[in-house]
């Protein structure tokens, strides 16, 4: 898994207005070219509902702890680059990480991988929440500081909403003294202070490691994530304690339950799960693996794959690869979310294949009557103005155009903000 220190991406299904399907596109478009001053390998871009872009720039000259941009579309079609929040490296925090998420008034929230109130070395990371002003930069608020190591460190993944106003999210490490991580609870409190509740904490066994992508509510209310490892089947595909789980937490009296799901393990079945999963109208739940696949392919270790779990009679789920990606043209090591139009096709980027630089691509998989997808490559980055290596998920404009970003390629070769257009 890419360590995305410096990086942010926003919960897409509560800022878009997709409501098209893209059919074919090959014309690419850079929005912005990162400048290394200003902004550096953009990440996780979503919208808002004027359709003005968001998302955080790693460590520049300006801003070392990473920054909170909004690329904004001007009257004429140009797009306008501003800093939002520049991080300190404090108590505010440093190294905006995971999704944002915007409340009914406009705020933002999201999380830090360090800083807080017991900002140092090694330390530990916020949840925070930023507020626009008149004056232009918003204002920043840490709501949570991770300084209970029972409570988890270093928030890789952002927070999510529930309908009453409680945030959700995960920990990478701690919780436990097997140090695997957390999923966690805020709640708003009268004078503006959120109270911690940790739901579960990960043991590195059968249960699962390392939750570093961000949760998805069902409509009963059910939490659904994935951890990076464990899992319990070691195989020689999966070197430490498995190769990754998909879980579910399930609330019952104030008290959380954790399944698991699935447990990635065979190397066909894929491993490694990357970015958030996506939960269709019949509860079936699909997401990215970083690895395993077609093991014919990428070193026998495979490409990476986009997986589908089914839930079955007595609560068995069932895996199976919707597409195998082989390392070539169609690309590999598949990174972030799913993007789905109303069509139900899937979008989603690779870090590397395509052209023979290896740059990435962005793909889209159709279903297929009778059952199966077929993949397309909408596009494939030549590594240079046009960017290079992909690593998160895209927007769908209602027009069906496609934005996101690369952390590389560009006029300074420190990644793009592009634009697909059909």
């Amino acid at each position: 898994m890419r360590t995305k220190i410096l990086s942010i991406g926003i919960a897409a299904t509560c800022l878009l207005l997709a409501v098209a399907g893209v059919h074919a596109a090959d014309t690419e478009r850079v929005l912005y070219s990162a400048d290394g001053v200003n902004v550096t390998t953009p990440y996780g871009l979503g919208a808002d509902a004027s359709g003005n872009l968001y998302g955080a720039a790693g460590g520049t000259s300006t801003h070392p702890y990473g920054s909170i941009f909004r690329l904004a579309k001007g009257p004429t079609g140009h797009w306008n680059m501003s800093v939002l929040y520049e991080f300190r490296g404090g108590k505010d925090g440093d190294g905006p990480n995971g999704d944002l998420v915007f409340d009914s008034s406009g705020n933002l929230y999201g999380t830090t991988i360090y800083g807080g109130l017991s900002s140092g070395s090694g330390c530990c990371g916020t949840v925070f929440e930023l507020t626009p002003t008149a004056s232009g930069p918003w204002k920043e608020k840490p709501i949570y500081s991770f300084t209970d190591p029972s409570a988890g460190r270093y928030p890789y993944a952002g927070v999510i909403f529930d309908a009453v106003g409680n945030l959700y999210g995960t920990a990478s490490v701690g919780g436990s003294t097997s140090d695997c991580g957390t999923v966690f609870e805020l709640s708003p409190s009268s004078g503006g202070t959120w109270t911690e509740t940790t739901l579960h904490q990960f043991q590195c066994g059968n249960d699962g490691a390392l939750p570093a992508v961000p949760l998805v509510f069902d409509q009963k209310g059910n939490l659904y994530g994935t951890t990076w490892d464990g899992g319990g089947k070691n195989t020689t595909v999966c070197t430490y304690d498995g190769c990754g789980t998909v879980f579910e937490l399930t609330p019952n009296s104030g008290t959380w339950t954790e399944k698991v799901l699935y447990a990635f393990g065979n190397g066909s079945d894929g491993g490694f799960p990357e970015g958030s999963l996506f939960i269709d109208r019949a509860g079936n739940l699909y997401g990215l693996a970083a690895g395993g696949g077609d093991l014919s392919a990428c070193g026998g270790h495979g490409c990476g794959a986009v997986f589908e779990l089914s839930p079955g009679s007595g609560g068995v789920w069932s895996e199976s690869i919707a597409y195998a990606f082989l390392g070539g043209t169609d690309g590999q090591l598949p990174e972030g979310r799913l993007t789905v139009s109303w069509t139900g096709r899937l979008f989603g980027v690779t870090e590397g294949g395509g052209q023979a630089c290896n740059c990435g691509t962005v793909f889209a998989l159709s279903p297929v009557s009778g059952g199966g997808w077929q993949e397309n490559v909408l596009y494939a980055f030549s590594g240079a103005d046009d960017g290079a290596n992909p690593y998160d998920g895209l927007v769908l404009d209602k027009q069906g155009s496609l934005y996101g970003a690369t952390y590389s390629g560009g006029a300074s070769n420190q990644g793009v903000i592009f634009k697909i257009i059909p």
